[in-house]
């Protein structure tokens, strides 16, 4: 629609566009599309388990997402064995309980 000024574009807010006189269509509506965003995650806790005597944390621990599967193991140190406390082999954790569990 042209507008008395002569125009077919006008600034929004001006004086031009009321009540009275809106013009017979709107601008096109644009939207940006993004990439997936990332998720984060947090990383399992080993940190409990590499000080205790004669346990041995496998170094892959480290890298354990919480939640996720992990080849991370817990094991007794050679000529070591497990007596009590928690269970040898794979570890895992989940959001809500970051730790690795008792140590075997």
């Amino acid at each position: 629609k042209d507008y008395a000024n002569g125009v077919s574009c006008i600034p929004a807010g001006d004086p031009e566009i009321s009540q009275d006189k809106l013009p017979d269509s709107c601008a096109p509506v644009t939207y940006a599309e993004w990439d997936e965003l990332p998720v984060c995650t947090p990383l399992c806790n080993a940190d409990s388990l590499k000080w205790k005597d004669h346990v041995v944390v496998d170094p892959t621990c480290d890298a354990c997402i919480a939640g996720q599967d992990c080849d991370c193991s817990v094991d007794c140190e050679a000529g070591f064995v497990r007596v009590g406390g928690g269970l040898s082999g794979k570890r895992s954790c989940t959001v809500e309980a970051l730790s690795l569990g008792a140590a075997p």
